[in-house]
């Protein structure tokens, strides 16, 4: 299904951006031992929890558009972490949030690749009020 870590990664933004739920749990393994951290939250561990935990992000649906940037990125074996920089725009709102930084493990079973973990962190960046101006 996901041929490359990276891959994946696409997969989760695009349903991520377009509030899409059952795309968004197709890239998770279905494991009771991954885990995520959305920024500001808590630590959520097993598939419900980050189910229910994107179910409420998604609603009210609000399309999002993402810039991502690669920070770095470690593959070893079936094991891949990639550290991003997650700039993220509203569209309607016109709005971009500052950025985030995300760190996606990821873990390669059989020949498709899963996300086993997601750890957003805001950034100290604070954008000039006059960015759509």
């Amino acid at each position: 299904m996901f041929p490359t870590a990276k891959n994946a990664e696409n997969h989760f933004y695009h349903a991520f951006s377009n509030c899409n739920l059952e795309k968004m749990m197709a890239v998770w393994l279905d494991s009771n031992e991954i885990f995520c951290i959305h920024s500001g939250s808590d630590a959520l561990v097993g598939t419900s929890l980050i189910k229910s935990s994107w179910q409420q992000i998604f609603n009210p649906i609000s399309k999002r558009f993402f810039d991502i940037k690669e920070i770095n990125q470690i593959l070893t074996g079936s094991f891949c972490v990639r550290l991003v920089q997650e700039n993220i725009y509203l569209e309607e709102k016109n709005f971009a949030a500052p950025p985030v930084y995300a760190t996606n493990i990821y873990q390669k079973i059989d020949s498709s690749w899963f996300m086993i973990s997601h750890h957003a962190s805001m950034s100290s960046i604070i954008l000039d009020p006059d960015f759509f101006s």
